[in-house]
């Protein structure tokens, strides 16, 4: 049988391709097993064997049946490959399938995990915990739940406090009958220490238990019966009588008021030595007080009227009519087993009997009591007028107009259910010391628009009434507009602000000439006006409230003259009447700051014969206060012009600062013209020769057809040349005119400030040019009155009409050339009649015709319409 070549490996073979492969190392082990007994062979030599030919291996050769079983063999081989790999994927596979179960129970666990947390979380959230805290506080009050009021817990209290002193009384009387001197002496101590502690602890405690009751005012107490149940007990513990037990109350609530308008409250511990002072004088009192206390005084008229003289009587008759063992509460304590010691008690405590004077109050003297009491309501306006006074929020008007709205409503709704009460007369005290109070807020607004004077005064005495810069200032181009910068300290309103919001901030400021001096004030008037434009609001929201009472019951509707009385009172005549006020309030303040701005540029405006130096130090101090005065009247608050304080003088909106505008005005115009005229008369009018007289247009004229006379008549037809633009000093002088104009603010340049500059400069330009144009004449008379020096008859002849000619046309072309620059002045200066005359003159000196002069006038109006806009300011 056919057996595997000894030297074939077929698990080392890298493939089957290797089986006939010329290599032989690919039939072999690629690691054949030393022999460790072999001795190691030496180094072959190359000597000894031949090399080796270079001709390809011989292809190993295998029979057919070795061939048969190498192919067995692999088929095999690769079949015990493919079971292993079957059996690790299908265990890995298992072991995948065991991962997912357990991650999906994971998440199903997860899942219920979360869901328990969100029960446990939603368990304790706060408005769940808030409520179970109220519920516990109301059960531990007994609120909830049981149905014993506190007033039959305070009756019960009281009973257990008679009944106490009666025992304490019982046991001193039978304490001297003990034999021993020493057990009566224990006797009488203990019985001392009793009446203490029943004396001094439990009835001052019963007593605070029942004036807190009294003392708290509540719809809720009222309604239940703890105030009347409050006022048996205070009986039954003190014997008291209707009358005594009405006086107590109204006590008691006097107290209240009191306390709830006092500057200085004092909190009572259980230790009536320990007191805690919560407020002092120096703090602003709470509104909420001023509601308590008059809450409390209208609640205490309608509880009396309530009780008196029926319920209080009969409950009061109840008492009486049961004996103290009796009682059912009372037997039902278990700590007291009166069914057991009952029969051990005395006579005088097993048949005791409250005595109550319950008939000792009758209804006109309850009623007189409480009209009596009802005058207390002086307190009430005191601390009203206390609570005004100590500023905080009522020193702002919406909150002083808040509390106003709310006292009001409340006195309308309780005060007009009180029988026998005028409650008109309460409503129009109420309202005289709000009004008189918001007349006192009122004043104190208004007068803070002097800080804005003092500011102006400020910068004026400190010299900074520094220019403005230049729009077009390239020193904050190079800001980062993205970043946000801290604007504390710097007059903003906010903290901090974009850079590129204050970028726009500042070019605003620029445009408008606002500098850093003007800005401050502004900003001083702006806070003034945001503050009086609120209190505006406020009077119009007094007009639009409603005042009828619509938590009235329905058999206490009132009726509707009534209302309509109380609406025109509260929404009509008090908004208008503080209207009015603050009207003349305004009026005043902008007079007074109208006179104090005039002063301050009365004072600071210099005076002397040197007009330079006054123009100097004139004309910054006439931009700041022009700007300062702009800016006002450009916000000036709402006069009511239907006011019956406004007097016939007085105009709406006011002629505030109108009086120092011309004069400010006129310091700006020499300001602004000092430097170019200066320049314009010394140096343009100065010029005795005409620049572009080359350019002049020679007339068109027509040829003469005629001979001799007519001929000659043609030719004096013909008119001379004219220009046709103004020299280029009058243009110089115009640009620089516009230029200090535009560098004095173009802001500032309103149309009746140009008014001012026209006027100004026209009455100046005319005065300099016609003291030149005399000059211009007296040279001329001189020149002809002037005899001629020796010289050669024959230099005389030619010389002398040479020169005079020259000299003549010379100064004809000069007038000629002024003549169209006044025409063209005057279309920016206006018919003025300074420059009117101006041009009569060098018409007349010109001694042109009429048609040349139309030329001229023509030619200038031309020049203007391509030229205007270039000095649009002064257009």
């Amino acid at each position: 049988m056919s057996q595997l070549p000894p030297n074939l490996d077929l698990l080392s073979l890298p493939s089957s391709a290797a089986l006939f492969s010329s290599d032989p190392t690919l039939h072999h082990s690629p690691h054949p097993t030393p022999n460790p007994n072999s001795t190691p062979k030496s180094t072959p030599n190359p000597s000894d064997h031949p090399p080796k030919s270079t001709s390809k291996s011989p292809i190993p050769n295998y029979t057919l049946p070795q061939i048969r079983l190498i192919h067995t063999a692999l088929l095999s081989h690769s079949a015990s490959a493919d079971s292993r790999l079957r059996t690790r994927v299908g265990g890995a596979y298992r072991e995948l399938l065991g991962t997912a179960d357990t991650i999906v129970s994971m998440r199903r666990e997860a899942e219920g995990l979360v869901v328990a947390l969100g029960g446990m979380g939603a368990r304790c959230g706060s408005g769940v915990v808030r409520g179970k805290v109220g519920s516990l506080r109301g059960f531990v009050k007994g609120d909830g739940g049981g149905g014993e009021s506190r007033g039959d817990r305070l009756v019960l209290a009281a009973r257990l406090y008679v009944l106490g002193r009666l025992l304490v009384k019982s046991l001193a009387d039978t304490s001297g009958t003990n034999t021993s001197e020493k057990d009566s002496n224990n006797s009488s101590s203990r019985v001392d220490t009793a009446r203490k502690a029943l004396e001094g602890v439990h009835r001052a405690r019963l007593a605070r238990s029942i004036d807190a009751v009294l003392r708290s005012g509540s719809d809720k107490a009222m309604k239940r019966g703890d105030v009347l149940r409050a006022l048996e007990a205070y009986s039954l513990a003190t014997s008291s009588g209707a009358r005594d037990v009405l006086a107590h109350l109204l006590r008691v609530r006097a107290k209240a008021i009191s306390d709830a308008l006092e500057l200085e409250q004092e909190e009572e511990s259980d230790d009536e030595d320990t007191k805690t002072p919560t407020k002092t004088a120096t703090h602003p009192r709470n509104p909420d007080d001023v509601l308590r206390a008059l809450g409390l005084y209208t609640k205490t008229l309608l509880d009396v009227q309530t009780l008196v003289p029926s319920r209080l009587a009969d409950a009061l008759l109840a008492l009486k009519q049961t004996r103290l063992l009796d009682d059912a509460a009372l037997r039902q304590m278990e700590g007291l087993r009166l069914d057991i010691y009952q029969r051990w008690c005395g006579d005088a405590i097993q048949f005791f009997t409250p005595f109550l004077r319950h008939d000792d109050l009758s209804g006109e003297q309850a009623r007189a009591m409480l009209f009596g009491w009802a005058k207390g309501s002086e307190v009430v306006l005191q601390g009203l007028e206390k609570t005004l006074a100590s500023g905080g929020a009522m020193a702002e008007f919406a909150g002083l107009v808040d509390l106003r709205t709310r006292v009001l409503r409340l006195w309308i709704a309780e005060g007009g259910r009180v029988h026998g009460v005028d409650s008109s007369e309460m409503l129009d005290r109420l309202r005289d010391a709000f009004n008189k109070h918001m007349r006192r807020v009122l004043e104190a607004k208004v007068a803070k628009l002097r800080l804005v004077g003092s500011e102006v005064a400020a910068a004026l005495d400190a010299g900074v009434t520094d220019r403005h810069r230049a729009l077009w200032d390239v020193s904050s181009l190079d800001t980062d507009l993205s970043q946000t910068v801290n604007t504390t300290g710097t007059g903003s309103s906010s903290g901090s602000g974009s850079a590129a919001a204050l970028f726009t901030q500042d070019v605003i400021a620029r445009l408008h000439g606002r500098s850093d001096a003007a800005s401050k004030a502004i900003a001083r008037y702006r806070a003034w006006f945001h503050v009086i434009d609120d209190v505006s609001r406020v009077v119009e929201q007094l007009r639009r409230q409603r005042w009828d009472d619509a938590d009235a019951d329905g058999d206490e509707i009132e009726d509707e003259t009534t209302i309509e009385a109380r609406q025109r009172l509260l929404s009509r005549d008090d908004p208008q009447a503080l209207s009015a006020y603050l009207d003349r309030l305004l009026r005043d303040a902008f007079k007074r700051l109208d006179e104090q701005l005039t002063a301050l540029w009365r004072a600071h405006a210099a005076t002397g014969d040197d007009d330079n130096s006054k123009t100097r130090k004139n004309g910054p101090i006439a931009m700041y206060l022009l700007r300062i005065l702009r800016d006002i009247r450009a916000r000036l608050p709402d006069f009511d012009s239907n006011s019956s304080s406004t007097s016939p003088s007085s105009s709406s909106p006011p002629t505030f600062g109108l009086t120092a505008v011309p004069s400010l005005h006129a310091a700006l115009a020499d300001t602004v013209l000092d430097k170019p005229l200066t320049e314009f008369i010394h140096v343009a009018l100065a010029r005795t020769t005409v620049v572009g007289r080359a350019l002049w247009e020679a007339p068109h004229t027509k040829t003469g057809t005629g001979t001799g006379s007519e001929g000659e008549k043609g030719e004096n037809q013909k008119t001379r040349e004219l220009p046709t633009s103004p020299s280029p000093g009058v243009f110089r002088f115009l640009r620089d005119l516009v230029r200090e104009m535009g560098d004095a603010g173009g802001d500032l340049w309103s149309p009746s400030a140009v008014g001012v500059l026209r006027g100004r400069l026209g009455g100046r330009v005319a005065g300099g040019w016609m003291g030149v144009l005399g000059e211009l004449n007296e040279k001329e008379k001189e020149r002809n009155n002037t005899p001629s020096t020796e010289k050669t008859e024959k230099e005389t002849k030619d010389a002398e009409p040479e020169t005079k000619t020259q000299t003549q046309k010379q100064n004809q072309d000069l007038l000629v050339q002024w003549l169209l620059d006044i025409h063209y002045l005057r279309l920016f200066l206006g018919p003025e009649e300074t420059t009117q005359n101006l041009e009569q003159a060098v018409f007349q000196a010109s001694q042109l015709d009429a048609a040349s002069r139309t030329r001229l006038a023509k030619a200038a109006r031309d020049y203007f319409k391509r030229t205007s806009l270039l000095f649009a300011l002064l257009v």
